[in-house]
């Protein structure tokens, strides 16, 4: 063989070597996972409005207003719960 060639296949050699000889560098990578959020479901309640006759005094319509406006809040504050919970 020629010295060219052997001094070439000797240098390959050693690169090769010198390739294997490095110890692997571990690379930690954090990446956010989907997870399924599981909150009870929000019960909705009927509205004391939508039980309104036109026979009802103003008294008993701004009752069931009111009341209507309470469950509505409290409904508001359930979700609101729910919604940070899967935050």
């Amino acid at each position: 063989m020629k010295p060219t060639i052997l001094v070439i296949l000797l240098f390959l050699l050693v690169l090769i070597m010198v390739g294997c000889a490095s110890s692997p560098q571990t690379v930690e990578v954090r990446v956010p996972v989907p997870v399924p959020c599981k909150v009870p479901e929000v019960e909705i309640q009927p509205l004391p409005v939508d039980a309104l006759s036109e026979a009802d005094d103003i008294f008993g319509i701004t009752k069931a207003l009111w009341a209507s406006v309470e469950i509505q809040r409290a409904q508001i504050f359930q979700l609101q719960a729910a919604v940070k919970a899967c935050q």
